[in-house]
């Protein structure tokens, strides 16, 4: 009786690799909050700082002119009790920031983790490479041991990671295609090399008719001292 092959089922790479960016992102937003938050705290200090301030001043002016009025040593006694419950808010401010600092340097250690192992495991899928990891993906005795959720959940990722291709592929063809047109009207090939850059970057007519115009390289700004025509086969 043949033995089934009892090899576990290789991890999806994209599938991880989408999870630890989501994961990223989500640590990203957080930062930037918690960040946010430490701005505004230092802006409430400020204003805390700002008012303390006032309020001793009004303190020692009316300590300097101060008599058997009692409004005014009730006024005293009023902006002491104030200026006392402002330092409190205040170190109760200064005891959240420390906090948030805290949690901020936890969300940044987790963000390097989080891309650490993300470029870990793109590394990895990289070195592993598409021609040895897909024989091992199809093997079908393997595809025999998975459910139906798992052979769904495979087919949807094959079928994203060839999207991914087809359109990197449309893209970079697309890319090699514009390339071969001038770089002053986009609508004619390159046919003209500029000196002393060497740069192939103007047609016939843009080269002719824009002459005056076109007194230093499109592509690096070097001055045009010399043209030439080149011929450039299909």
């Amino acid at each position: 009786m043949e033995e089934k092959d009892e090899r576990p089922v290789p991890d999806i790479f994209g599938k991880k690799i989408a999870f630890l960016q989501n994961k990223l992102s989500s640590l990203f937003e957080q930062s930037v909050s918690l960040k946010h938050d430490y701005e505004n705290f230092q802006n409430i200090i400020r204003a805390q700082n700002e008012e303390i301030s006032f309020l001793r001043e009004q303190r020692t002016n009316i300590f300097n002119n101060i008599c058997s009025n009692k409004e005014q040593e009730d006024e005293l006694i009023r902006i002491k009790i104030e200026e006392e419950t402002c330092q409190e808010n205040l170190d109760a401010l200064q005891d959240k920031i420390e906090l948030h600092r805290g949690a901020i340097n936890a969300l940044e250690s987790k963000k390097k983790a989080a891309l650490f192992e993300l470029k870990a495991q793109e590394q990895l899928m990289n070195e592993t490479g598409v021609e040895e990891l897909l024989p091992t993906i199809l093997n079908t005795q393997l595809l025999e041991k998975l459910d139906k959720n798992a052979i769904l959940t495979l087919e949807k990722t094959l079928e994203q990671s060839l999207s991914i291709v087809s359109n990197t592929k449309m893209a970079k063809e697309r890319a090699d295609e514009e390339i071969k047109y001038c770089c002053v009207c986009l609508e004619r090939k390159k046919s003209v090399l500029i000196l002393p850059c060497k740069h192939l970057c103007l047609c016939h007519h843009c080269s002719v008719t824009k002459a005056k115009h076109i007194a230093s390289c499109p592509i690096c700004r070097a001055d045009v001292e010399e043209k030439i025509s080149v011929f450039i086969p299909k």
